[in-house]
């Protein structure tokens, strides 16, 4: 960061690096596109990987100073977690403590402004902390509704204490906050709907630097990769679309060439992925490891077309702006898009092909009729998702516009 003007504090427990294996770069992204307006931006996150778990370094003791050519990260020790059991909670809640520490923000600049980023709602309240302490505006980016997510997924009881815990922190964060940023489209309607009272609430949803992939169209081949790379968790639905290979893999697509998917990633789900698909003996998938934000457009040069799946759940009438759906958008190839959501780039975009969530039988018959298709025509669609995400998804556009915001928060109080 070269004579920053403009400071920005963001707190997000499980900000990574671009060069980090994972799908939760979006704050190291958008500060490639901050610094240049000149914000200097401290990304503030748990020294271990999500979701691994993984330390990044071995001291225990003192957060550590990592500084980019576009930001700085300071790592809060924390403590190895591997799914999501009782060491996850103690990382957050080790998180959260050393974060309060007396001294421990000491050496960093003072902020201009502090985002707290919502992918569990505590590390966002810490950040809504240290904005009144530095008299500084708030703002709340909501990635996840909270506890909203664990009740559509069953892991929390709506009634619960713990529940109505976090309903009361939601309404703190979302009413006392400056601005509210919301990844989702239609969050304002869950809003509504929650008697949520905010002064301002603005979309941006995830991006894709789109010159980063090359748009040429995959060559020729004797087999038909159809690739997923993202996170293998319970809100994916990955286990549909292991069951459609294994339909497809009893009845291949007659007279068409035999289909071969790649799962690229890692997650909680995964080891269970993998069970079933060696209790169905199937030879027409290929699990591999999660890679660095920076080689995936080349891994996504190596697909005919790209599966996206979620499972069936209230909480995506909402709205979904899922990091992978623009890259793959990006990577200018058909998608076949498994979920049902109130947005809907696939159809909008007319790039590919959109069935039912939680439907192995139609999500095989989706694959059957994209690899019937003509080759040109699947061409076109990938041209069609490309061009539709340069459009809306630019990460550029995205930055430009929280740029905006941010510095228009930063004039109000001065004047204040």
């Amino acid at each position: 960061m070269k004579n920053p003007t403009k400071r920005l504090w963001l707190f997000n427990h499980y900000a990574q690096k671009l060069s980090e294996r994972g799908g939760l770069a979006r704050h190291h992204a958008l500060s490639e596109h901050l610094a240049s307006n000149g914000w200097g931006v401290t990304i503030i996150a748990a020294s271990t990987e999500h979701p691994s778990g993984r330390k990044r370094f071995s001291g225990f003791w003192k957060p550590r100073l990592d500084k980019e050519q576009s930001c700085d990260f300071f790592w809060i020790p924390s403590v190895e977690y591997n799914g999501n059991g009782w060491r996850r909670m103690a990382n957050m809640a080790l998180f959260s403590v050393r974060c309060l520490l007396p001294g421990t923000f000491r050496h960093l600049p003072k902020p201009d402004v502090i985002l707290g980023s919502s992918p569990h709602p505590v590390a966002a309240a810490i950040g809504a902390l240290y904005a009144k302490k530095h008299r500084v505006p708030f703002v709340y980016e909501i990635r996840d509704l909270w506890p909203d997510v664990l009740v559509a997924m069953k892991r929390l009881r709506r009634d619960s204490f713990v529940a109505k815990l976090l309903y009361r922190l939601e309404r703190s964060l979302v009413e006392s906050a400056d601005l509210v940023v919301t990844l989702a489209p239609n969050t304002s309607v869950y809003m509504e709907r929650r008697g949520l009272h905010c002064p301002k609430l603005i979309w941006l949803s995830n991006g894709v630097d789109v010159e980063r992939f090359d748009p040429a169209p995959p060559q020729e081949a004797h087999t038909f990769t159809l690739m997923y790379f993202g996170a293998h968790g319970g809100a994916n639905g990955l286990d549909t679309v292991v069951r459609a290979m294994k339909l497809l893999e009893d009845d291949p697509p007659s007279g068409h060439l035999p289909v071969m998917l790649r799962l690229v990633g890692d997650g909680p789900n995964k080891p269970q992925l993998e069970a079933l698909a060696n209790e169905l003996g199937l030879k027409n998938i290929v699990f591999e490891p999660s890679i660095p934000k920076t080689d995936i457009p080349r891994l996504a040069s190596q697909a005919d077309a790209f599966v996206f799946s979620l499972i069936d759940a209230p909480m995506f009438e909402f709205g979904i702006s899922p990091n992978k759906l623009f890259e793959y958008m990006a990577a200018a190839r058909p998608i076949l898009l498994s979920c049902r959501a109130s947005n809907d780039p696939v159809t909008a975009s007319q790039s590919g092909l959109v069935i039912p969530p939680e439907s192995p039988t139609a999500l095989a018959g989706a694959i059957r009729t994209l690899i019937a298709l003509p080759r040109q025509e699947r061409i076109a669609m990938g041209q069609r998702a490309r061009a539709y995400s340069s459009q809306h998804f630019s990460l550029q556009s995205i930055a430009s516009a929280l740029d905006r915001e941010l510095s228009a928060l930063i004039a109000r109080s001065e004047v204040s």
